[in-house]
């Protein structure tokens, strides 16, 4: 028995040895490659590695009690997802999807990424059928699709500017590793039928005629959101023992609910102004170098008369905050007014700031981490 073990076990390494040469090939050879040809590539290979998988270790039978209640979840929340994006596309518009308009189409589009996703999740089954035996063996495999489905949508990605980065990392590299993260766990808790059933309702979802245009950020937030639910949701249909849920719940509170609860807790505390300290998102390159687009800066608020020459004044300007620095100050009878101007302009504004518009000063910025407001109030502003 145990020689069986540590054969299944070096078995299961070479397969993940054969995925990782896969990918420096990938590297090496397919970015070459037209993408229909080096997609039929990587499935031929994977399929390949599959089936050799399969005679050395086989598989045992589906957990039928886990797998039917986790086909339900899977079908149940991915139909809410589907309502509720396209409810949001009456408000947001819609775009083409990629349907393939011809046959030469279909199977230079379509087909590849069909036959792709069928052969990772075959192979992913096998190898997660194995768990008992070799637990790294689905940690692997999983950070391993994942780098191959970031590595296929690189030379789509337009990473010419920090902002196009964030983009990129929060649109598709997030999402993806959030997808593979449960297909590893539903493969080896649930089976290969709810997995690939969410697999490929994934992939082929941008193949739909019309798609709900939501945004990048939108688009992120539920690449993740929508994993996390149906990981929740297959727990709770798994048969685990007492001990085993009360450590579950133990792990969780203490792993996830408790950091997020405080980074949460003082995040809304910022962004609310409940504080003396509050948290804005910069909507412009007005301020550069200092912040730019999608910067996030911190203010205390603080009386006008607090305010000298220099700081990085922020103020209401009707409906709008603006942060600028300030240039000049004057005092008319009791009332303060300072003339500002962005260091990224060449002007300085066309207007006065009274003390009565005044909000704070700047005293710290963060890199990057405004650009999903500053997303969402630009999706609001076009609906």
């Amino acid at each position: 028995m145990l020689a069986r073990l540590q054969r299944n076990e070096r078995a299961v390494f070479g397969v993940c040895l054969a995925f990782s040469l896969l990918l420096l090939a990938f590297f090496v050879v397919t970015p070459h490659l037209a993408s229909p040809l080096r997609d039929y590539l990587i499935f031929f290979v994977l399929t390949s590695i599959a089936f050799v998988a399969y005679q050395q270790l086989g598989v045992r039978q589906d957990r039928n009690y886990l797998r039917n209640a986790t086909t339900f979840n899977v079908l149940s929340i991915l139909g809410l997802y589907t309502i509720g994006t396209y409810i949001a596309g009456i408000f947001l518009g819609f775009s083409r999807g990629l349907t393939p308009k011809t046959p030469a189409e279909l199977f230079s589009a379509f087909v590849p990424t069909l036959l792709l996703a069928v052969s990772v999740e075959l192979l992913r089954y096998i190898v997660s059928e194995q768990y008992l035996y070799s637990r790294r063996s689905v940690v692997i495999f999983t950070t391993l699709t994942a780098l191959m489905y970031i590595l296929l949508e690189l030379p789509y990605a337009k990473l010419g500017e920090a902002e196009l980065v964030f983009i990129f990392i929060c649109a598709t590299v997030l999402p993806i590793i959030a997808r593979e993260a449960l297909c590893g766990f539903l493969s080896y808790r649930a089976g290969l039928r709810p997995t690939m059933i969410y697999k490929l309702a994934m992939v082929l979802y941008p193949f739909l005629p019309i798609i709900p245009n939501l945004g990048d950020y939108i688009h992120s937030v539920l690449g993740v959101v929508v994993p996390f639910f149906i990981y929740i949701a297959t727990l709770r249909s798994a048969r685990l023992l007492g001990e085993d849920k009360k450590r579950l719940r133990q792990m969780n509170y203490r792993m996830i609910t408790i950091p997020i609860l405080s980074i949460g807790a003082v995040l809304t505390a910022l962004v609310s102004g409940l504080t003396p300290l509050q948290l804005i998102a910069v909507g412009s390159d007005s301020m550069r170098p200092v912040y730019a687009r999608g910067d996030a800066v911190v203010f205390e608020k603080v009386n006008a008369s607090d305010i000298e020459k220099d700081d990085i004044l922020v103020f209401r300007k009707e409906k709008t905050i603006i942060t600028h620095r300030v240039t000049a100050i004057e005092n008319r009878n009791g009332t303060l007014y300072f003339t500002t101007r962005g260091d990224n302009n060449e002007k300085e504004d066309g207007f006065e700031t009274s003390s009565a518009q005044v909000l704070g000063r700047v005293i710290s910025v963060g890199k990057y981490i405004g650009f999903p407001t500053v997303w969402l109030n630009e999706i609001f502003a076009k609906g």
